[in-house]
């Protein structure tokens, strides 16, 4: 008797993963915090590339080696060395004022998230836009991993400080506009308009809304990405 396999119902899923390591920071207080815990700056960016099951809803989350309760709705997972409790229950990155709160470890987990993992990204992105063939808009890489949580999900605002931080790398990255620009090296003054254009009119709405409602965590650098976002809309 010979066992047959019904190959409809076999899910086949393609993944991009970039990783990165560091030698540990430069501040004093979280080298010797990394020391004391024995922890690396060690991360990564995992993303589906495809799949072929189309009822597949792709939800970003934090993963530290294993999966953690944190969702960020971005559309890929991110992976670091946090630093987390025994329970791996809720990961402390949400920036806060509270008295009681470990700031080595609130510093340590924003470091991962907002000073190394952009820069991780920018990786991730120069090795899928170098396999990318289908030049649609709607399908692009720039569009497609846009580094910013839809608005229609209920995001935590860490996720946003990443995409501003990821941008800011984007826009300040030789190697990323060479590969989008025909490998031409754009001018300064232009690559906001080169970035921009892979993405469709709705992710250009979204991230103006995100703007609107995040001026506390926008750096002077990204104040001209905004306007040009609104001098676009304004069309």
């Amino acid at each position: 008797m010979s066992n047959s396999v019904n190959s409809v119902n076999e899910q086949n899923d393609h993944w991009i993963i970039t990783t990165g390591a560091q030698q540990n920071p430069e501040d004093y207080e979280l080298s010797q915090y990394a020391d004391q815990h024995r922890l690396r700056v060690l991360g990564g960016i995992a993303a589906l590339k495809s799949s072929n099951d189309i009822q597949s809803n792709f939800i970003g989350r934090l993963y530290s080696f294993l999966p953690l309760s944190d969702t960020t709705h971005l559309p890929f997972h991110i992976n670091g060395t946090w630093s987390q409790g025994s329970d791996r229950g809720k990961l402390l990155i949400e920036k806060d004022d509270l008295p009681d709160l470990d700031h080595h470890k609130l510093d340590w987990n924003r470091h991962i998230l907002l000073d190394f993992l952009p820069k991780v990204y920018c990786k991730f992105l120069e090795e899928i836009v170098r396999l990318q063939t289908d030049h649609n808009v709607n399908d692009h890489p720039i569009s497609k991993f846009w580094p910013f949580p839809s608005v229609t999900r209920n995001y935590p605002k860490y996720a946003v400080e990443y995409g501003f931080k990821v941008l800011k790398h984007i826009l300040q990255n030789d190697e990323i506009f060479q590969l989008i620009n025909g490998g031409f090296p754009p001018d300064e003054d232009n690559r906001i308009d080169i970035l921009f254009n892979f993405l469709p009119r709705k992710q250009k709405l979204e991230l103006r809304n995100i703007l609107r409602n995040n001026w506390d965590e926008i750096s002077n650098y990204l104040f001209k990405v905004f306007f040009f976002i609104w001098s676009v809309l304004r069309k």
